[in-house]
């Protein structure tokens, strides 16, 4: 393989494109890992939200 401009042009874009991969994946297992944040806020605020109703209605019975 040869040297020069070109080929170290096509060494440049070859790691610009591996470092957007890279970026891709990043910004992807980051978006996943929020999804899966949220979902756990919603099923813990529904937990809350059930004991809390189960509270006031024991207190009404009581």
């Amino acid at each position: 393989m040869g040297s020069g401009p070109t080929v170290s042009a096509a060494g440049k874009a070859l790691d610009a494109v591996l470092v957007t991969d890279r970026d891709a994946a990043a910004i992807d297992r980051e978006k996943s890992v929020r999804e899966s944040i949220v979902a756990l806020v919603g099923r813990v605020d529904a937990v809350f939200t059930r004991t809390g109703i189960m509270k006031r209605y024991k207190k009404e019975l009581a």
